[in-house]
């Protein structure tokens, strides 16, 4: 018993802050890793059948029919726990690698778009005659990779830039007197949808309206799964612009002002004396 939670401690190093993420990173990937410790399976191999087991997942919503929507939403929900077992099974083996980094992180470059666009051409399988559909599915796939990530990372280190030569140029008061003021429309009504696009919320909306799905609920002539593909391709470019407004924002104001407090700071620090 010891020694198996002196091998937890290593493989769940610390406390997921969210109750979903702490269900699925310590109470359900936990037995799944010690199965894989017992077997000659790598992390690496645990991530790539994650990868594969989400996009299967995916692709079952195509089928358009309970059952396979049912699977779905299992396959996901396996992919997930998967993704936390190869860590897990990493850090415990002491074989954590960059390569095992980027076969985990390729994860979240082809998952979700692999549920949008299974949603999407589900939607199209039930409306053949909308391609509006179809097209607002994809835009969902195209927006949910880490590459529009990337972008928004790259408008925090554009607006820390600019705003670090501001200040160099002009001093810390006229660096932060041109941060935006007021508030922003775009940036609040974007902060209503962003905590729909974390993965394990994704997958509890997904559960959610699956059951309602699998109970016959109907709005007409669209079913939920209608409905969430259409309000995530709506609601999909308005977070991301908001997430793009807020990584200027802060990367203009919050961080650049962070850095040149820092940088008084340095100074200060280095000519106390220590005992």
């Amino acid at each position: 018993m010891s020694h198996t939670r002196t091998r937890r401690s290593v493989g769940q190093p610390s406390r997921e802050p969210f109750f979903w993420a702490r269900l699925y990173g310590s109470r359900l990937s936990w037995p799944v890793t010690l199965l894989v410790l017992r077997t000659p399976l790598s992390a690496n191999a645990v991530s790539v059948i994650s990868i594969a087991v989400g996009a299967a997942g995916g692709a079952c919503f195509v089928a358009s029919s309970p059952g396979w929507n049912i699977a779905a939403v299992a396959l996901i929900l396996l992919s997930w726990i998967l993704d936390c077992v190869d860590g897990e099974v990493a850090r415990v083996r002491g074989t954590a690698s960059l390569d095992g980094e980027f076969i985990d992180a390729s994860r979240h470059q082809i998952v979700p778009p692999a549920i949008f666009a299974g949603l999407a051409l589900g939607a199209h399988v039930r409306h053949p005659d909308l391609l509006w559909v179809l097209a607002l599915g994809f835009s969902s796939a195209v927006l949910s990779t880490r590459f529009v990530g990337g972008m928004i990372d790259q408008l925090v280190l554009v607006g820390v830039r600019r705003g670090l030569a501001a200040g160099t140029k002009l001093g810390p008061g006229p660096a932060e007197m041109s941060a935006p003021k007021g508030r922003c429309r775009v940036v609040g009504f974007a902060r209503l949808f962003t905590p729909l696009f974390v993965d394990f919320n994704i997958l509890h909306v997904l559960i959610a309206v699956v059951i309602a799905d699998t109970a016959g609920v109907r709005a007409g002539r669209w079913t939920p799964l209608d409905i969430l593909h259409i309000a995530y391709g709506a609601a999909f470019p308005i977070a991301k612009l908001g997430s793009m407004a807020v990584a200027w924002r802060r990367g203009v104001s919050g961080r650049v002002r962070e850095v040149l407090r820092k940088q008084e700071d340095a100074p200060a620090k280095r000519g106390t004396p220590t005992k």
